[in-house]
């Protein structure tokens, strides 16, 4: 009476192989699934002194955390007093494990990770607003005995961040509140959005120094603007160029430093923490500070080195000495003189003719002058000058060295050259485009050698 029914597939054995192949519209992306609000972290490193383990390299598989997505990109998260941990967005900034624990009653969590980390307990808000507070759009960020010190370049505000509190110090009482707001932001994003902000070494950004022997704070911002239509940002090269008004539709590089191209905005002020006042604004503008106990060093990029050590000379005198390294000579080049007359020395001659000098004392000498000339001689004295008597005047020393100038450089099927002397900003141009920044073999150099010892 009763009926029974089974499923073959139960019993069917996987024989059988399966051959794919990848879609037309595949792409390497595809394999990689990304969190830009994600944050993984290592184990904690005890404070003992018999550490044999760098806990730092270890990573559990539940260490990671999820910020929240409704505050900006994630720009940076710093570890400040009290182990907390300052997490900062672009429009908001929130301090987590003011209260650290760490569950650890569980071995097998205490063995994958610790995946309560940054949601052990809530995290500090410094204010609720609909507008943002505490943003931050740079990494920059001081550590300083009051506390520390961030940017919102965005909102012309910057903030001195103690215990649970963020103090505005550019706030409506500072002095520099107009100023702040209309300046901090970077005027550069209104006219290259793409333009990265956030790198004082080689352009825009923000950075500063605590000055521990006069309390206070130097801030330094690097900000500029074009002043010629003609200039437009590379995002793939990340560099300036000027469009060519060429046939040959080459373009050139132009530098932040150049005023023909580019107007500067930066700017440097000083926060005195012994009156809680801005005192002062400066006029360097260095692109990195070095802070150390009572004084701090500050400098500035180029593209030209100043001083090479001399470590070997033919005759071993001027060992440890110092000579200039010439990487860029501005000025005009004179053309070159022909020398009509006959003679065999390697160089001009320093006189052709003999030739007749008056020469009348002034008694402006110098103290070698003074032994061999005296002030107290009447009349005109006359120096006569006799004529060669040898077809050699001048011999170069030996031995020396030959190297080469670069003026500039010209396109092939164009007339006119592009001469890079007149400024340090296009002498640097020059060189960029020389060297092979460009990627064709179509620009001729225009250099001479030069021999030197």
């Amino acid at each position: 009476d009763n009926t029974y029914y089974y499923n073959v597939t139960y019993s069917k054995q996987n024989k059988e192989n399966v051959f794919t192949q990848l879609p037309p519209d595949w792409r390497d992306e595809l394999c990689f699934t990304y969190f830009p609000f994600r944050a993984i972290y290592s184990d904690s490193q005890s404070d003992t002194p018999d550490n044999r383990v760098n806990n730092w390299l270890v990573y559990r598989a539940l260490s990671l955390f999820d910020f929240p997505q409704n505050y900006g990109d994630l720009t940076s998260l710093d570890g400040i007093q009290d182990k907390a941990v300052l997490a900062r967005f672009e429009n908001k900034a929130l301090l987590y494990n003011k209260l650290l624990t760490i569950d650890t009653s569980n071995p097998q969590a205490a063995y994958i990770g610790n995946p309560r980390l940054f949601s052990s307990s809530p995290p500090i808000d410094f204010a609720e607003t609909d507008l943002g507070y505490v943003g931050s759009q740079h990494k920059f960020l001081l550590k300083i005995p009051y506390g520390q010190i961030t940017a919102d370049a965005k909102r012309g505000q910057l903030f001195l961040i103690t215990g649970n509190k963020a103090i505005d110090i550019t706030g409506v009482k500072s002095g520099v509140n107009r100023f702040m707001t209309n300046s901090l932001p970077f005027e550069i994003l209104e006219y290259f959005p793409d333009v990265n902000i956030d790198n004082n070494f080689t352009g825009f950004g923000l950075h500063g120094v605590y000055d521990s022997k006069f309390d206070r704070v130097i801030i330094t911002k690097l900000d500029y603007i074009p002043i010629d239509p003609l200039v437009y940002f590379d995002a793939d090269t990340k560099n300036f160029y000027l469009q060519s008004s060429n046939e040959d539709g080459i373009d050139q590089e132009v530098f932040l430093s150049d005023k023909k191209y580019f107007c500067n905005k930066s700017w440097t002020m000083s926060f005195d923490f012994s009156t809680m006042t801005w005192i002062s604004f400066h006029s360097y503008l260095p692109n990195f500070y070095i802070g150390e106990n009572n004084f701090y060093y500050s400098g500035i990029n180029g593209c030209c080195t100043n001083f090479t050590a001399i470590l070997d000379t033919p005759d071993k005198s001027r060992i440890g000495e110092e000579d200039p390294i010439l990487d860029i000579i501005v000025g005009v080049v004179d053309p070159v003189v022909l020398i009509t007359t006959s003679t065999t020395t390697s160089s001009n001659p320093l006189f052709t003719t003999s030739t007749t000098t008056a020469y009348v004392p002034d008694c402006e000498f110098s103290i070698a002058l003074t032994e061999e000339l005296s002030c107290d001689i009447d009349g005109v004295g006359y120096i006569t000058v006799p004529s060669p008597t040898t077809t050699t005047l001048c011999v170069r020393p030996t031995p020396l060295t030959t190297a080469t100038f670069v003026e500039g450089y010209q396109i092939k099927g164009t007339a006119t050259p592009i001469i890079g002397t007149a400024t340090p900003q296009e002498a640097c141009s020059v060189a960029s485009f020389v060297s092979g920044g460009t990627g064709t073999d179509e620009i001729i150099p225009i250099s001479f050698n030069y021999q030197y010892r």
